[in-house]
């Protein structure tokens, strides 16, 4: 296939999805409170940590930071570059 009928097919598909697209879920999070949304976000913090933790990353407490790493030598290195980050700001 030449390289612009590959072109116009992509074209063509993407504009078959804009037209086809439920417009019910476009705006599902407009229609959503403030409580719902604070909701979701929490729920996918919850399965990102436990995604972390499947993948052998540990919870470490450094110094009054809590970060994720797999091993404490990486965990003190995220602690370093957090108080660098934070000097630099104030």
């Amino acid at each position: 296939m030449s390289l612009l009928k590959t072109k116009s097919l992509l074209l063509g598909l993407a504009a078959m999805g804009m037209m086809f697209s439920d417009p019910k879920t476009r705006g599902y999070y407009d229609s959503l409170s403030a409580d719902d949304i604070k909701d979701l976000d929490r729920i996918r913090e919850e399965n990102r940590l436990a995604k972390l933790k499947q993948q052998g990353v540990k919870e470490w407490q450094i110094d009054g930071f809590i970060v994720y790493a797999r091993d404490e030598k990486n965990a003190k290195r995220k602690v370093e570059n957090a108080k660098k980050l934070l000097n630099q700001k104030l």
